[in-house]
């Protein structure tokens, strides 16, 4: 019996996955060059597909003659998803498709280390729910105040989403660049007011129609 042909594979992580798997090499391309200082530089391009769920993708690893023996920046194509989606998003997309097209641009942003595009996103993404919630009456801080007016939100949440949106609104005006910690929790906080307003919250009112009462309690 022929022996099976041996085939070249990398770990990386897996597009799908979410974590690090098996990865045959399909293909590989290059690309270089050397510039008058007899510095030089190129690509490899490699076709890659996940051993497991049988997901294809590009990884693309640039090596510079200047740097360390053996380092490489490498990109992934399609990006290798930096955050979770919210396994409530698709359902946003009939019900808010402005809200979910906002979204999407806020995910892409972080697999692509956007930092700055992040933040506003998340900082628009506030200034739609919070409208959504109180209607359009106003800047922010009349947004915030009515929010809590109408006890959607705690004087202190209000101070967290108060960051939030000043970290956005310092990101377009001020060239500010949250570092991905502080951004993590921004997601949170946003994520938090969108499932409550649009899936839990409303899912929740729905279920009082079903819940049977407590049985009334008999006097003595």
């Amino acid at each position: 019996m022929a022996n099976k042909p041996k085939i070249n594979t990398l770990k990386c992580s897996c597009v799908k996955c979410w974590v690090e798997t098996d990865h045959e090499i399909l293909s590989v391309a290059e690309n270089s060059a050397e510039e008058r200082d007899g510095t030089s530089w190129g690509y490899i391009y490699k076709f890659i597909q996940c051993l497991g769920c049988k997901t294809a993708s590009i990884r693309e690893e640039f090596w510079f003659s200047e740097w360390d023996h053996g380092h490489m920046e490498i990109t992934y194509y399609p990006p290798r998803t930096k955050r979770r989606r919210p396994d409530w998003l698709d359902q946003l997309e009939d019900r808010d498709p402005v809200l979910f097209s906002l979204l999407k641009e806020v995910y892409e942003a972080a697999d692509y280390g956007h930092h700055r595009l992040m933040s506003m996103g998340i900082r628009s993404v506030m200034d739609h729910v919070m409208t959504y919630l109180v209607e359009d009456i106003g800047g922010f801080e009349k947004k915030l105040d009515a929010l809590v007016e109408k006890k959607i939100i705690s004087d202190k949440q209000r101070e967290l989403y108060d960051t939030v949106i000043e970290g956005g609104s310092a990101a377009a005006h001020r060239g500010y660049k949250p570092p991905w910690a502080l951004l993590e929790n921004m997601l949170e906080l946003m994520e938090f007011l969108i499932n409550q307003s649009y899936i839990s919250g409303p899912m929740l009112e729905a279920a009082k129609v079903h819940i049977p009462p407590r049985p009334s309690q008999k006097k003595n």
